[in-house]
């Protein structure tokens, strides 16, 4: 039960993403994997907040996208040995694989996230930027959707769906989806709006 608490506490400060929030997370999901070091969720938690405070610190001119990467890429695959049926953990490794470019490899990690457990909003919202990064913005935009209504007080699946509309034009619709992801979240996000993950 204190380990599950713990994953829960870290999953709420990654949800935040911020900076602190992140240190946040991973101080949860550690202290999570010292009391059931074979608790799957865990690591994957920890896999998560890893690849996206390196994807962030990548963004903000800080650091080498690469810093956090390979701890992000190892907590996932642990997390998958752990239990291969983890939607989480699949999601995490498929973050890992578009953030290193290989989109082959990460569309079919999405796709054995959301076969595992198509209720995942994090894995809709990731493929939805990977399809956008595709080209794909129809296929994109109906995965953001989909996120949006799993998650619908997660200013994070708005501000993606926003961004992909806008990538297609529909900037009336991107409008009032950033304005949403806006009304969910106290603090905005200074540079690179939407960028991040």
């Amino acid at each position: 039960p204190d380990a599950q608490r713990l994953v829960l506490e870290g999953r709420y400060h990654w949800n935040l993403r911020t900076f602190e929030s992140f240190g946040r997370a991973e101080e949860a999901f550690r202290k999570a994997i010292a009391l059931a070091p074979e608790f799957a969720e865990a690591h994957a938690g920890l896999a998560g907040v890893c690849m996206s405070r390196s994807n962030f610190s990548a963004l903000e001119g800080l650091v080498p996208l690469a810093e956090d990467m390979p701890t992000a890429r190892r907590e996932a695959a642990l997390a998958l040995q752990l239990d291969p049926n983890l939607a989480e953990a699949h999601a995490a490794l498929g973050m890992t694989h578009y953030l290193e470019r290989d989109y082959a490899l990460a569309e079919k990690s999405y796709e054995s996230a959301l076969a595992a457990n198509p209720q995942l909003a994090l894995a809709r919202m990731w493929y939805g930027l990977l399809l956008a990064g595709m080209g794909r913005f129809e296929a994109a935009e109906a995965q953001s959707r989909k996120g949006a209504e799993l998650e619908p007080l997660w200013f994070m699946q708005f501000q993606i769906w926003g961004n992909i509309c806008q990538h297609q034009g529909n900037f009336s619709r991107a409008a009032e989806l950033l304005a949403r992801a806006a009304a969910l979240r106290s603090e905005l996000y200074v540079s690179n709006l939407g960028s991040r993950v």
